[in-house]
Parts: structure tokens; C-alpha cells; sequence
């Protein structure tokens, strides 16, 4: 599974994170310190703003089914 998103560059204090589950109901947070997590970043068109490209790639046994969330954090 590939997402692309983009990150600020300007203001430190506004992240993203991805999250994934296969209950709904306990979460895993997605980092480069989970071996099924990578995550590419190159510069954007506009100044303010990194492109990113997280890639997750589940074990090919695996069966359940994945639920992904993007949760921003620090915006207001």
C-alpha cells in the first residue's frame, strides 16, 4: 500500500502519522522504526511543503484485513 502526502515544511509543530489496524480497535503507529514502514520525501513545487510517499507492505500470509488512518497532529 503506497500513500502520498505532503508535509509542511514551515512549521515544525504540525506532523502527520499514519496509523494502521485489522480490528479497528487496537492501533499500531507507522515509523521507520516498524520494518513494514518506509517513507520517501522529496521537495515540493511550493517552498512550504515536502513531498512524502509512505509505502506499507504487509506479509504476504496475511489474511486479516488492514485499516490505515492519517492523523495530523498540533494544527490548532
Amino acid at each position: 500500500m503506497t500513500l502520498d502526502f505532503r508535509k509542511r515544511l514551515d512549521d515544525p509543530n504540525i506532523q502527520g502519522c499514519i496509523w494502521a489496524s485489522n480490528n479497528l480497535k487496537d492501533w499500531e503507529r507507522m515509523d521507520s522504526s516498524n520494518p513494514i514502514y518506509e517513507e520517501s520525501s522529496q521537495p515540493g513545487q511550493n517552498p512550504l511543503f515536502e513531498e512524502t510517499t509512505a509505502t506499507i507492505t504487509f506479509p504476504d500470509v496475511c489474511k486479516e484485513p488492514h485499516f490505515i488512518r492519517y492523523q495530523v497532529l498540533d494544527v490548532f
